[in-house]
């Protein structure tokens, strides 16, 4: 390798030996000395190079360079660090790794500010700006926290196709091409895909990926080729369990930007706040009262448009201090095919908006899933049916039951009535029989106690009680899995207490709570975490 170390993991002792590669960015000639700085990756670091000292092979290298070239430099921390990036090096040998032939055609620094048209002319090279490169770093730690988040919660990564046969959502705003004689459309967006997935009993998926949408790229709401990051989960009950999971991946995903992008967004100059707790929820047809209350009328069955979302925005900032919100119930005459009314009020569909500041950045809802809803829904919206039975004709042949109490069998239906302690036992101790052959040497300990052992398959049952909980720290937690200790929780409702999932929810714990849709009233399911390695099974 010829670089050994990244600037910002360089030590800060004096005397220590040093070897960096980078990109050199300025060049200064004092009296005595010559100054080289150099960016790589992770930051800025100063060469000193003293005339006195310094060899003359050294000084002809330097006397060489120019601003972007890249180099290899080896060298010591001095006695006193005096450059304001923090990092500084004495270099005893440089070697030159990539040769500029002219100077840039724009400053990619920054002191110099190139109009748009040059700098997307040149965009390789303005994509060396510090702020560029924190946008691209801050975007990595949002896509690697939605990964991290989604695998933890058991979503499967899946990919789905990018050429189809027929537009996936209709409308002109399609990209079409020719594939092999035949015309092919970009998808706009392949959520039909994901819900087949479902159907064929996945349950749980997610993808990140590109779509298109053939509409002129003058604003930020239009974007003719975005990247998206869409999950899918069945046995949900409404549309708000979806609003839940992405709360949480939403105040996850930021909490993971504020701990590892702190350069990056004070490059930027951007002040992160991580929300807490629930994010407001404004659903139709309150949203006409509300917007009345700021002077704008919208009739009673229509959609609304981005000056309501302002609106809105404002109405969420002031009466709740929030900068997210969310949109339910949309007329359903504003939405696909696909989505599921509400039974009794049918002109609104179980259709959900995440707004930002004003701005959409995900919409979701509950889908529809029965095979006669569907076409009556498609047949409705004036679609033709014959194009769409590569989709709906499947649901002839098996349906996602919105019933979530479907679920409970899988993970053993414990009627709240009997002494629980005593009777929980009892089922769990029957239900590790039943799996003997799968899991070997399972064991359970006593409830309400939790012992560690170090054992390599022990089981251990906690009851949930809200004083358990409380006195379960992370540090405890992350003692578990160098035990090979597998927990079993318990839990009597649909989420826990907020006290409790505000505790564990930062995900610098690093440890998938148990959160499931399968609950109803009356019920007590046992779940199984192999916290090992971060996997969920069922009971």
């Amino acid at each position: 390798m010829l670089r050994v170390q990244y600037i910002d993991d360089t030590p800060k002792t004096p005397g220590s030996e040093i070897k960096v590669g980078g990109r050199v960015v300025r060049i200064t000639n004092a009296k005595n000395v010559k100054f080289v700085w150099m960016r790589d990756i992770s930051g800025m670091m100063q060469l000193t190079v003293l005339k006195e000292s310094a060899s003359a092979e050294l000084l002809k290298i330097v006397d060489g360079l120019m601003q972007n070239d890249f180099i290899v430099v080896s060298g010591k921390v001095p006695q006193e660090i005096k450059s304001k990036s923090g990092a500084e090096m004495v270099p005893e040998k440089i070697e030159v790794a990539g040769k500029a032939l002219e100077p840039s055609p724009i400053d990619v620094e920054g002191f110099m500010e190139s109009s748009f048209d040059k700098r997307f002319d040149w965009r390789a090279l303005d994509l060396r700006n510090p702020r560029q490169m924190a946008i691209f770093t801050v975007e990595s730690a949002v896509l690697g926290g939605m990964h991290r988040f989604l695998s933890s919660h058991g979503f499967m990564q899946v990919f789905t196709p990018s050429l189809m046969g027929a537009s996936s959502e209709g409308g002109s705003e399609v990209f079409t091409l020719r594939h092999f004689g035949k015309t092919a459309y970009l998808r706009q967006d392949p959520q039909l895909h994901r819900d087949l997935l479902m159907l064929a009993g996945y349950e749980k998926v997610y993808e990140i990926g590109p779509s298109w949408r053939a509409e002129l790229s003058n604003t930020p709401r239009h974007m003719t080729e975005h990247r998206t990051c869409a999950a899918e989960m069945s046995f949900i009950s409404d549309e708000k369990d979806v609003i839940k999971l992405e709360t949480k991946l939403v105040s996850g995903v930021l909490a993971r930007v504020a701990r590892e992008c702190e350069t990056a967004l004070k490059t930027l100059g951007v002040e992160l706040t991580v929300p807490k707790g629930a994010f407001p929820i404004f659903a139709f047809p309150k949203i006409y009262e509300i917007l009345d209350g700021y002077g704008k009328h919208v009739e009673v069955g229509e959609d609304y448009d981005h000056e309501a979302e302002m609106l809105l925005a404002k109405h969420a900032k002031e009466k709740y201090g929030s900068d997210f919100y969310f949109v339910n119930r949309f007329p359903f005459k504003a939405k696909p095919f696909y989505v599921m009314r509400v039974e009794k009020t049918p002109q609104w569909a179980r259709s959900v908006d995440l707004i930002y500041k004003g701005l959409e950045i995900s919409t979701g809802g509950q889908r529809e899933h029965r095979y006669e809803k569907l076409l009556e829904q498609a047949k409705e919206k004036g679609l033709d049916l014959e194009n769409l039975k590569w989709f709906t004709d499947f649901f002839k042949y098996a349906r996602i039951l919105e019933n979530v109490g479907a679920r409970l069998h899988y993970v053993g239906h414990l009627p709240a009535s009997q002494p629980e302690v005593a009777f929980v036992k009892k089922q769990l101790c029957a239900l590790v029989l039943g799996y003997r052959k799968r899991f070997r040497h399972m064991h359970v300990l006593e409830l309400r106690y939790l012992k560690l052992e170090a054992s390599r398959s022990t089981f251990v049952l906690l009851h949930a009680s809200r004083d358990l909980y409380a006195r379960l720290d992370c540090a405890l937690l992350r003692r578990l899995p160098r035990l090979r200790i597998n927990l079993v929780f318990l839990h009597r409702s649909l989420y826990y207490p907020r006290d409790v999932s505000q505790h564990y929810e930062d995900e610098a714990a690093a440890l998938p709570l148990p959160v499931h849709p399968a609950l109803q009233a009356g019920a007590l399911p046992c779940f199984l975490y192999r916290i090992s390695n971060v996997h969920m099974c069922h009971l």
